[in-house]
């Protein structure tokens, strides 16, 4: 805490025993609101961030890739398809 945090933490604490319950309650559903919108804000900057895989060095893949790793393909291709499908992505890769 700094010390402008702590006087104004000595301020409040020596005005609460003068406030009514009703005026208590009021400066706590403030207080807890204020908290609420931080740990939100804090949330969605959290989300933000794309996730780290730590099974794959530490780079930031998504999830389906880690799937495909994990898993390997689950889809049933013949070799000739395979090679098929290799050489329709190379030359749309290289035109």
């Amino acid at each position: 805490m700094t010390a402008e945090t702590l006087e104004l933490k000595k301020k409040l604490d020596e005005t609460i025993p003068y406030l009514s319950e009703k005026q208590l309650y009021l400066i706590f559903s403030i207080a807890e609101a204020f908290v609420l919108s931080q740990q939100q804000e804090t949330q969605k900057h959290e989300e933000k961030l794309p996730p780290k895989n730590p099974k794959f060095g530490g780079r930031r893949i998504s999830p389906e890739l880690a799937e495909i790793f994990i898993s390997g393909n689950s889809l049933d291709v013949t070799d000739e398809e395979l090679e098929e499908m290799k050489y329709e992505y190379l030359t749309e890769k290289y035109k």
